[in-house]
């Protein structure tokens, strides 16, 4: 009897618990007290707004931040340039550093228990500023499903490589709902251009909707649209094109790259220059004559099968309207449209993705294979699963598979 009324005992206190292990973080940052020597307008840094941020430039900046209750979570999103920050929290009279940041624009560091006082403290740098754009404290509970923790990918599935931030979107739709976050393989987004600081913060924001988990590589060339083709790499230097390209694949190694269309969709010469440094490093990667600096820390890579947007050789035509379980249901077309509108700085220009409109966004075509034509309708085909880095749903979309 007295071992009946103490499992009931245990199974009301397992109850009583539940709800509250279960219970989500809070954003407490508004009750929170923050303090630095880098200005007073504390408030950008909770202002909802990437546009604006709080200018921490002294090489021994401390931004520090009190609660009344206890701090589990401190998620960061800087700016417009990298710089190099530890995550202290007190100790006593001393601080301890718990984690470092900055070599990623978002960054979520958890906090130990008990943790009230917490502090950034900037590299001693000479010349050092870190603008923080958003910062968000939260409390203890399970972390929001929106609250982005990047991991660095070692070994691609997939890379997709684009310009620009929303290209991504705007003509591969459906591509990253479906094949990252419903079929689960590891994608690796490449961009050539990653601009200023609002659009990287808004593309972080819309691949993570997407499912990908994994921080993208931005290559780093200005935003200037050239006049064409050759004008273009004459503007970034094509032989740092093809060196970034190249060793973007040895990096990574994935064993399907997908790129923009050789036409550049509407014309646009960077989106050319993506398609043109993805057919030639298809092969120069494999290449130990090329880029022998890459080669040296990656060694060479052979990627099994190249796709161009709007290609018509061994052309591929899906059907983004498909329910995802991954997400609850909604088509891929969906979750690329929401996703589009977390680039809030674009969409205001006009954009929207075509469905399917001129620039079909559902047509995609084999450039090049080391494994064979497609007979499925998928572009994962005829890739052996003991050379993929994740276990991937094997159900396929819907699509129509033309044979040249």
């Amino acid at each position: 009897m007295r071992r009946a009324a103490l499992l009931v005992l245990v199974l009301l206190l397992v109850c009583l618990c539940a709800p509250a292990c279960a219970q989500e973080a809070r954003d407490i940052t508004d009750g929170c007290t923050i303090t630095g020597n880098g200005g007073k307008q504390f408030f950008r840094l909770h202002d909802g707004d990437y546009a604006t941020f709080y200018n921490m430039k002294n090489k021994n900046g401390i931004l520090t931040i009190e609660s009344p209750e206890e701090i589990r979570g401190l998620y960061i999103k800087l700016y417009d340039r990298l710089a190099d920050y530890e995550v202290q929290v007190a100790d006593g009279e001393d601080w301890k550093t718990v984690a470092s940041g900055g070599k990623i624009y978002v960054d979520y560091f958890s906090l130990p228990e008990g943790t009230t006082k917490v502090r950034l403290a900037a590299a001693p740098t000479p010349n050092y500023f870190m603008r923080i754009s958003e910062l968000i404290v939260y409390s203890a509970g399970e972390i929001p499903e929106s609250v982005q923790r990047w991991d660095i990918l070692d070994k691609a599935d997939l890379m997709l490589l684009v310009a620009h931030p929303d290209d991504e979107l705007l003509w591969f739709a459906g591509f990253l709902p479906y094949y990252a976050g419903e079929r689960g393989y590891a994608v690796q987004v490449a961009y050539l251009v990653p601009t200023g600081g609002v659009r990287k913060l808004e593309l972080l924001d819309g691949l993570w909707h997407c499912g990908i988990t994994h921080y993208p590589e931005l290559m780093g060339f200005v935003d200037k649209r050239g006049s064409s083709l050759k004008n273009q790499y004459e503007r970034w230097g094509e032989s740092k094109v093809l060196a970034r390209v190249i060793t973007a694949i040895r990096r990574y190694q994935p064993e399907v790259l997908v790129t923009q269309g050789e036409k550049g969709e509407y014309g646009h010469p960077a989106h050319k220059v993506a398609a043109d440094a993805s057919k030639r490093a298809f092969t120069m990667a494999a290449n130990p004559e090329s880029n022998a600096t890459s080669a040296a820390e990656y060694g060479v890579w052979q990627v099994k099968k190249l796709y161009l947007h709007e290609y018509e050789e061994g052309k591929i035509v899906f059907d983004w309207h498909v329910p995802l379980a991954a997400f609850g249901g909604k088509d891929a077309y969906t979750v690329a449209v929401e996703a589009l509108a977390c680039h809030a700085s674009q969409v205001q220009r006009g954009w929207e993705m075509e469905d399917p409109g001129t620039h079909d966004n559902r047509v995609f075509g084999l450039y090049a294979s080391m494994v064979g034509a497609d007979t499925q309708g998928d572009i994962m085909e005829n890739i052996p699963e003991d050379q993929l880095s994740t276990y991937v749903d094997d159900s396929p979309i819907h699509v129509e598979l033309t044979i040249n």
